[in-house]
């Protein structure tokens, strides 16, 4: 799926199901590098140069990218960058994460031609990752954050996002978005909470877009809840996003 945006220098393209396994822990290396290519032929990718996030370790950090960095993660698992964030101001370089729930978020300044790809789920939005990665795009390119276009791609939604126990939601910035229902469980917003975060960071809300897919009930998605609570196979979809 290509996401229409009105920038013309940006590209953001979401697999879906159809499009197979992106992720080398949920299937063999000869298939996931075969569905790999044809997505990136398809969005008309292939060839570039392209960095994966390997966000299966909470590490916390936003990482620069490097020219050593170029096609980190595209062949096997181990050398993909750990971090849960990419920050680049390279034209025609790649951005890739695999998800199954998390927000995949993209943030672009067309004026500084600087571009981040964020993993966020809950604990990325407590520790405020998307805030880290504003932080780097403002001290190491000048970028302002009024001037940032904000996508949040397909993810888990709040009627699907449900919790027995709020526990580590009972913080301060959950209130407004921790929802109690009849059945004594809690819906949790975190792409509210998420928006929330992009606001105080001085982004305007004409500027941040988000996905309406819930990736839970869409069956044209993966979903780690849903293949822990339906027993299905886990697997990955990709979203990547480069400048020309």
């Amino acid at each position: 799926m290509k996401v229409g945006t009105s920038y013309k220098r940006l590209y953001i393209h979401v697999s879906g199901k159809m499009d197979g396994n992106m992720s080398f822990r949920y299937g063999t290396p000869e298939n996931v590098r075969d569905n790999r290519f044809a997505f990136l032929l398809k969005s008309r990718a292939k060839g570039l140069p392209i960095v994966f996030i390997n966000a299966s370790a909470p590490a916390q950090c936003i990482h620069l990218v490097k020219k050593s960095n170029i096609n980190a993660g595209l062949m096997n698992f181990d050398s993909a960058i750990v971090c849960d964030g990419l920050v680049t101001n390279r034209i025609k370089t790649v951005l890739a994460l695999l998800i199954a729930d998390c927000m995949p978020i993209v943030l672009y300044s067309p004026i500084d031609n600087v571009l981040a790809m964020i993993h966020s789920g809950f604990p990325g939005v407590r520790n405020e990752v998307v805030s880290k990665a504003i932080s780097v795009m403002t001290k190491m390119y000048g970028v302002e954050s009024k001037n940032i276009f904000a996508y949040i791609g397909p993810s888990i939604k709040m009627d699907s996002y449900i919790y027995s126990d709020i526990g580590d939601f009972r913080a301060g910035k959950w209130q407004d978005h921790v929802f109690k229902q009849k059945n004594m469980t809690y819906k949790v917003d975190l792409q509210g909470a998420l928006i929330s975060e992009l606001l105080s960071n001085g982004l305007r809300a004409d500027k941040i877009t988000s996905s309406p897919i819930d990736t839970f009930k869409s069956l044209e998605y993966f979903s780690h809840y849903r293949s822990v609570v339906k027993s299905e196979h886990e697997e990955r979809f990709m979203c990547i996003a480069w400048m020309e």
